[in-house]
């Protein structure tokens, strides 16, 4: 989980761990994963949203949110110790006037028949949209060229503005995403499905 400091403002990523949801208690160590000095250019003093996987191998992988709003990956053996990619970001906005220009944040990833699968926010503050990326080794990404969940079209649905943050889960060959949806009433959880094996577009 993402968390800031109230002096510095800087954003990291901690640890929680436990048996059970009412049993969750914060890792001693904490935080696990900080904002790196030689990667600023890219990255800025923030790091968060993360995403993460236990490889068929035994290890973990990462893919987190920067504070200039590109996608970084990180990998580690115990979940503890990270290890950053050394040629990140793994993702980041498309140049012009993309959809995805401004920002790209907030990431859920899974894995399907040996594809990697994710979900992503991209946008600017206030009219985001999830995208779609698909990828072999979690590093080099295949995108479609459109977002595959926009705002609903209807003005003033707890949806209008903005749908952001998937959490994706395979379900037999049925892959779901709940997502946020905020408009003029407030905001909410949604839920979207999709037929597995992914067919969408997608290019480089």
């Amino acid at each position: 989980y993402a968390g800031r400091a109230e002096e510095s403002r800087d954003i990291s990523i901690g640890l929680a761990i436990g048996g059970s949801a009412d049993a969750v208690s914060d890792f001693p160590a904490n935080p696990v994963f900080e904002w790196s000095e030689p990667e600023v250019e890219w990255a800025g003093q923030a790091v968060a949203h993360p995403a993460i996987l236990r490889h068929p191998d035994g290890h973990w992988e990462m893919w987190y949110s920067t504070g200039l709003h590109k996608l970084g990956y990180a990998y580690s053996l115990d979940g503890i110790d990270w290890k950053r990619w050394c040629r990140s970001p793994v993702m980041e906005g498309r140049t012009g006037d993309s959809w995805e220009s401004h920002q790209l944040k907030a990431v859920d990833v899974v894995v399907h028949n040996g594809w990697y699968l994710m979900a992503y926010t991209g946008g600017v503050r206030g009219s985001f949209r999830i995208g779609w990326a698909m990828s072999r080794d979690g590093l080099n990404w295949s995108r479609a060229e459109n977002p595959v969940l926009r705002p609903a079209l209807e003005p003033g649905t707890w949806e209008s503005s903005a749908v952001t943050g998937p959490s994706l889960m395979v379900d037999g060959d049925t892959l779901r995403m709940w997502y946020g949806g905020s408009g003029l009433t407030g905001s909410a959880i949604g839920l979207a499905t999709a037929e597995l094996p992914a067919s969408f577009e997608v290019t480089p």
